[in-house]
């Protein structure tokens, strides 16, 4: 599976930015928020994401083809936390996998969104604790989301965080 990565993300496109995504990470960066890489990527992303100029953004910018950690594997996670010099409670992880993003991300107390889209948008959680707190389906409901939750975090150990 591994041998098959290049190949697969080439045929995908190799990468999706959404329109409007940009904007939201150039904001959320100029209030001072840490934005940070979790991604089980290939490690040239990064030089891809220069070229599309969101790179500058992020404070961490490693991901699994660069320090050989893939989700679901928690200390993925915890490499970022420690890298931004946060606290796992302070955290907000979006993806757009519950098993990948999702699970390990409530594993560690962190607040957890998932961004449903592409091939992944079918996953449904099996138990309340694969649960995200936020559900959301374009760049205008993340950025609503993560504003929710910098003012109000939600309760990370079972509800559903701020309505």
């Amino acid at each position: 599976l591994m041998d098959t990565v290049s190949q697969r993300n080439k045929s995908r496109g190799d990468f999706e930015l959404r329109e409007g995504m940009p904007e939201l990470l150039a904001e959320l960066s100029d209030e001072g928020l840490l934005l940070g890489l979790a991604a089980n990527q290939p490690a040239d992303t990064v030089t891809k994401m220069e070229r599309l100029g969101i790179a500058q953004y992020f404070t961490y910018r490693e991901v699994s083809g660069s320090i050989n950690l893939r989700k679901p594997d928690p200390r993925l996670l915890l490499h970022a936390c420690e890298s931004l010099g946060v606290e796992q409670q302070e955290v907000i992880m979006i993806g757009d996998r519950i098993d990948n993003d999702i699970v390990p991300a409530r594993m560690l107390g962190m607040a957890a969104i998932r961004f449903i889209s592409g091939r992944h948008s079918e996953q449904q959680p099996r138990s309340w604790n694969e649960e995200p707190h936020a559900d959301v389906h374009s760049v205008q409901d993340l950025e609503n989301a993560i504003r929710r939750f910098v003012v109000n975090p939600p309760n990370v150990y079972g509800d559903d965080g701020p309505e």
